[in-house]
């Protein structure tokens, strides 16, 4: 476990919720970047839009499609988050039947896989 700067030990589930959060704000920050880069690099002479650089590429699409085009299919990254902190912190924390030689049996790697798709999509429905 981890000791934070008052001394006391941090829970698994507030280490999970730690994770979880570092996760959606690293993503939330770095997404849309990722996704002007993908728009330019699949960019051919017949798109409708023909991007001049990241900044041109960012404008047009915020000012076209809006800023919530700039977060669409941003959920995948939040189910990998979602994934990793849930079945690190099961390895971690071993509850009876779920862990057995330092690894997941199959149901509750389905478990751990629904999860995440449940969450992503009770966040995207919105946008």
């Amino acid at each position: 476990m981890k000791i934070n700067k008052k001394g006391s030990q941090l829970t698994p589930v507030l280490h999970l919720g730690a994770g979880a959060c570092a996760g959606i704000i690293a993503m939330s920050a770095t997404y849309p970047m990722d996704m002007v880069r993908g728009k330019i690099t699949v960019q051919t002479e017949k798109s409708p839009y023909q991007y001049r650089g990241m900044f041109h590429a960012l404008t047009t699409v915020l000012r076209e499609e809006g800023p919530r085009a700039l977060y669409k299919g941003s959920i995948v990254g939040l189910n990998f988050v979602v994934y990793e902190s849930l079945k690190d912190w099961l390895v971690k924390s071993k509850p009876s039947g779920l862990v057995q030689d330092s690894e997941l049996c199959v149901t509750t790697r389905l478990a751990c896989g629904a999860a995440p798709g449940t969450v992503g999509q009770t966040v995207a429905y919105p946008l």
